[in-house]
């Protein structure tokens, strides 16, 4: 079972566009985009958006909310605060927002909640009725049962209404909410480890091939596998004693996330016999993203293995 933590800054923000009254107040149009965190519009809380955590078919959103000094002698309490859902438009047939809120907690404990038009902020969506008495800050939960929605469908982070309701003061911002999107496609991968082209260590089984440097600026292809393509492996022209030499890998490879040491180089000054052991490669490297880049002292030959995975069809 994959649990997945997201946050707002990762994801596309969708615009909300909002309306109604309460209060005399029309609530706000946020098809401009919104923030994290939000601070509602009377500068007394700030709603900021945790991120999120999947554990299909559910995804629980959390929330910090705090109250700020507005210059305001006493601020009054917290009553309840809400979080705004008319964004979700992708039910199956006969589902509603109330099917898809299946749960909340407040400060890691469960409470109580509601699914509704809130009469007193005229906001759609989760209400939360635990009131906070002090002038701190607390974690709020949220989980959303994604069964609900239709067929390839699931929920990211986008833009939404929030409201706090304390005494009689109501106000608005334009936060962090679900919205509806189509869900990705799922990406499978193999293991496989991947060499600078070169010259074979050894003629019989194993296949692993050490590169010649001459000075000068120079790349060659990175095989996976012996055989298939996985990228290029750049050298830079030697430059006080050093050389700069950078990974690129082709589109449908990656490194290999579960392990720290990714890419290992190894200089020789005279061409290297005998099956080679990256684990005892003098340089080791926790690539992530490519192009990765290293620099290593000048040397006339270099192993150069990479740790890849390879995207292929994900089983029925």
């Amino acid at each position: 079972m994959s649990i997945m933590f997201r946050t707002a800054s990762l994801w596309g923000l969708t615009a909300l566009v909002g309306s109604g009254v309460a209060f005399g107040q029309v609530l706000p149009d946020c098809s401009a985009g919104c923030v994290n965190p939000a601070i509602v519009d009377n500068g007394a809380y700030r709603i900021e958006f945790l991120g999120a955590v999947e554990q299909a078919p559910y995804i629980t959103f959390a929330y910090s909310v705090c109250q700020l000094d507005n210059g305001a002698d006493k601020q009054p309490s917290l009553s309840h605060w809400n979080l705004g859902l008319v964004q979700i438009d992708c039910f199956l047939d006969g589902k509603t927002m109330v099917d898809l809120v299946v749960g909340a907690t407040f400060d890691g404990t469960p409470t109580v909640f509601d699914v509704n038009t809130d009469p007193t902020t005229g906001v759609t969506g989760v209400k939360w009725d635990e009131g906070v008495e002090d002038d701190g800050c607390h974690t709020w939960t949220v989980t959303f049962d994604t069964s609900v929605l239709a067929d390839g469908q699931t929920l990211d982070a986008g833009c939404a209404i929030v409201a706090t309701k304390a005494g009689q003061q109501v106000a608005y911002g334009c936060g962090i909410g679900p919205v509806c999107i189509e869900r990705p496609a799922e990406v499978c991968y193999a293991d496989e480890t991947a060499w600078s082209a070169g010259t074979r260590y050894v003629t019989r089984g194993n296949w692993a091939t050490y590169t010649r440097y001459n000075g000068e600026a120079m790349a060659v292809t990175l095989y996976a596998g012996q055989t298939m393509p996985a990228g290029m492996v750049t050298f830079s022209q030697t430059s006080g004693g050093m050389v700069e030499i950078c990974v690129v890998l082709e589109d449908g490879f990656r490194f290999d996330p579960d392990t720290d040491a990714s890419v290992k180089v190894q200089g020789y000054a005279t061409a290297p016999s005998g099956n080679p052991s990256p684990g005892l490669f003098a340089h080791h490297f926790d690539a992530e993203a490519s192009p990765f880049c290293l620099t290593v002292p000048q040397d006339n030959f270099y192993g150069v293995h990479v740790d890849v995975e390879r995207e292929v069809p994900c089983p029925e």
